[in-house]
């Protein structure tokens, strides 16, 4: 195993998917997004883990770069790591967007 990202970054990491848990509930409670708040809920300890296993296999570079060296070497489980971390920002930003205008639609 080679050299790791700071701290900063792995509670930024981890706060990030608490936060989308948090929005997953939520939404599930409000009837928005409800099929996929609670794919979230299923899938992001089962993501995680999968996400350990794969970057334990890592020499002398760290997460990201192993992330993104395998992405362009075109390795499958690397591809589909970074597609869903990109679902997971979607639909944190999405949420956050519909929560917004919901809160200006009330006021």
């Amino acid at each position: 195993m080679g050299p790791s990202l700071p701290v900063s970054v792995w509670i930024v990491y981890y706060i990030f998917f608490i936060i989308v848990l948090f929005v997953s509930v939520y939404n599930m409670k409000k009837d928005y997004k409800r099929v996929q708040s609670s794919q979230n809920l299923l899938f992001i300890p089962i993501f995680l883990i999968i996400n350990f296993a794969y970057f334990i296999q890592r020499v002398e570079v760290n997460e990201l770069e192993y992330l993104w060296l395998q992405v362009l070497s075109l390795d499958l489980i690397a591809i589909v790591i970074a597609l869903i971390y990109i679902y997971f920002l979607y639909f944190f930003v999405s949420s956050i967007i519909h929560l917004s205008k919901k809160k200006t639609k009330d006021i």
